[in-house]
């Protein structure tokens, strides 16, 4: 009995300690997590300063991320094999002429 009510008055005084424990490691995460967002924010603030100064930077992004291209310039696109869907991969048939279709349904009739 005696060991039963030291047990249950060690876990009621050990309770504490661990919600600290456990609150102390969710701080350590978010100083972590408002370090990266400070950064990121630090990162946007300079690309909002390049928007509005830096004409070459917007014609960058336009270049890269719209695909935009000047007037009087021609833009490629390279597409891989492996890019193409499956539908594509594969070379399609030629389409049959009249007398084949004939000839392939002809030969089924004749089967039956």
């Amino acid at each position: 009995m005696v060991v039963v009510l030291c047990a249950v008055t060690l876990a009621w005084a050990a309770s504490p300690l661990v919600r600290r424990l456990d609150q102390g490691q969710e701080i350590q995460a978010l100083k972590q997590e408002q370090s990266k967002n400070i950064r990121a924010n630090e990162l946007l603030k300079k690309d909002i300063k390049r928007l509005k100064w830096d004409p070459l930077y917007i014609e960058l992004l336009a270049r890269k991320d719209l695909g935009l291209v000047m007037r009087d310039e021609e833009a490629f696109l390279v597409i891989s094999p492996d890019k193409l869907a499956p539908s594509r991969r594969k070379h399609p048939r030629p389409p049959r002429s009249l007398w084949q279709n004939l000839e392939k349904t002809a030969m089924k009739l004749l089967r039956l």
